[in-house]
């Protein structure tokens, strides 16, 4: 008896122990990424504007999402410049998208559906909560994430290296961990 009662407690704290892994790995683990251009596309159907410009590429049923518009707001706060905010939709648009500027603080945006993927793929964004900063010449100045791991809000690299490429229009070395969902499955099929 004694055995598997002891049997029974190391299977239940090996399973336990094998969810807390495969959290922290999901948590922890940024999503893949493509390079992206450094230059404003050529071919895309996003107007670029006379000035800066900000795109976030979302997916409508990533947890994630809140969290990265919640940063966006924060760095903009804090800085000096507020460009105009593109945020690109992998696929259908959000029943709830028509608070998100009183919810997330945002400034100024508009929505873009990206239903096919084109855009996404245009710039190379492959995960949700993916951020690019173009400077007023179509020049990419940052990309990546601004989160400091999946679905979290708080400091973060990228937040540091977007808010100094704002307020310097300095390009950002490196590309920051973008954590959230696939933007799209790597097969083309919908998330």
């Amino acid at each position: 008896m004694r055995a598997s009662v002891a049997a029974g407690l190391f299977l239940a704290l090996a399973m336990a122990a094998a969810g807390v892994r495969q959290k922290a790995e999901f948590d922890y683990v940024p999503g893949p990424q493509l390079p992206p251009p450094d230059h404003w596309p050529a071919v895309t159907s996003i107007a670029r504007p006379a000035g800066p410009m900000l795109l976030v590429f979302v997916h409508p049923d990533c947890e994630c999402t809140a969290a990265t518009l919640h940063e966006l707001a924060r760095v903009l706060a804090n800085s000096s410049v507020r460009p105009p905010i593109r945020i690109v939709v992998s696929g259908r648009l959000p029943n709830a998208h028509s608070d998100w500027r009183e919810r997330f603080s945002l400034p100024s945006y508009a929505l873009i559906r990206d239903e096919s993927g084109a855009e996404a793929a245009r710039f190379g964004a492959l995960t949700s909560g993916t951020v690019f900063l173009f400077s007023a010449e179509g020049t990419r100045l940052f990309s990546g994430g601004i989160t400091p791991f999946r679905g979290h809000e708080g400091p973060s690299r990228g937040q540091v290296a977007l808010r100094t490429s704002l307020n310097s229009g300095v390009i950002a070395r490196g590309r920051m961990p973008v954590f959230g969902c696939a933007l799209f499955s790597l097969k083309g099929n919908r998330q």
